[in-house]
């Protein structure tokens, strides 16, 4: 399944939280960490594992590993707000940064850094963005992700919310990624938010620059 729209109680609930318009810094951040540590269960869902011999206290056994390292990759900043739930669940994870910044007037993602480990080759990689919106960040995202890798890369996107259209630019230049999310909105406005969306998360994150 390349998209997951997982409609659990407990996640619209809390993204219902989100969205209101009278929660605070404070609830913002936490409840989107809970979200973070909600999705990352079905995110994970799918993972290779390797058997490996061990000793319990009682007995030897076979035990299981995860066969890929996994990368958690931020999209800055909102990126932020998701990655404490991913990486308390997933502690060895290693992390990355990519700072973008949509210019409101094309609506294209720009760069501005790039803090990737350098090899990805084999390693499955986890980016996180609260929203998915046009999907341009995350493509253009994708495309730094794949000039670090030579080969057995796997690309999840992880987000809160997004819309059919963020869904589809995706997919149609990324059609080996998967995608998964809280929730999916009706459709993007003229700006380019998320209808009826949650407003700009980095904002409500951390307030306006």
């Amino acid at each position: 399944m390349k998209v997951t729209v997982l409609n659990h109680p407990l996640i619209q609930s809390k993204i219902t939280t989100l969205r209101n318009i009278k929660t605070d810094k404070k609830l913002f951040k936490t409840t989107l960490n809970e979200i973070a540590q909600l999705l990352v269960y079905e995110t994970t869902s799918n993972l290779q594992t390797i058997t490996e011999q061990i000793n319990t206290p009682i007995t030897s056994t076979l035990g299981y590993k995860l066969k890929s390292e996994i990368v958690l990759v931020v999209l800055l900043r909102a990126g932020m707000g998701l990655l404490n739930g991913f990486s308390s669940i997933i502690p060895d994870a290693e992390i990355g940064f990519i700072g973008l910044k949509r210019n409101e007037q094309t609506l294209q993602a720009e760069i501005y850094l790039n803090q990737l480990p350098s090899d990805l080759s084999n390693k499955t990689v986890i980016i996180l963005d609260p929203i998915l919106a046009t999907g341009n960040s995350t493509n253009k995202a994708i495309e730094l992700i794949k000039k670090h890798s030579d080969t057995g890369l796997k690309v999840k996107f992880v987000g809160v919310v997004g819309c059919q259209v963020g869904v589809d630019n995706l997919l149609k230049e990324n059609p080996d990624i998967e995608i998964y999310l809280g929730a999916l909105d009706e459709k993007l406005n003229e700006h380019g938010y998320l209808v009826p969306g949650l407003g700009d998360a980095g904002d409500r994150l951390f307030g306006k620059n």
